[in-house]
């Protein structure tokens, strides 16, 4: 369902509800499929928010791609991409900026040990 819903809004021209529904995707693949396969739609919805200029979506694409990276084993990479997409979450004032932070932190403490 998911799947026609990225074609019906790609066919639309809807680029932003593309960008929304590759981040819900990529969220239900890495519980299912494995992070691999969604850090590649993270990553297709990270280039669209950005072309479209869509800062919530952008961040989500990176907190989803950081959740995965950490998944396979990339945690400089998760944690490049979880620093960004906090920043943007606090700079457009979203309550996901809380719960990204406190992941951040929660990583950046793993880093440490």
């Amino acid at each position: 369902m998911l799947e026609r819903a990225v074609t019906l809004y790609r066919d639309l021209g809807y680029r932003l509800g593309e960008a929304e529904v590759l981040n819900i995707t990529g969220k239900l693949v890495a519980e299912s499929a494995g992070p691999n396969e969604a850090l590649a739609l993270h990553r297709t919805s990270l280039q669209l928010a950005r072309q479209i200029q869509s800062p919530l979506e952008e961040a989500r694409a990176l907190e989803g791609a950081a959740n995965c990276q950490v998944r396979i084993g990339e945690r400089a990479a998760a944690l490049a991409d979880l620093r960004e997409a906090v920043g943007i979450y606090q700079r457009i004032g979203v309550p996901a900026a809380k719960t990204a932070a406190e992941s951040l932190k929660a990583l950046e403490g793993e880093e440490q040990d």
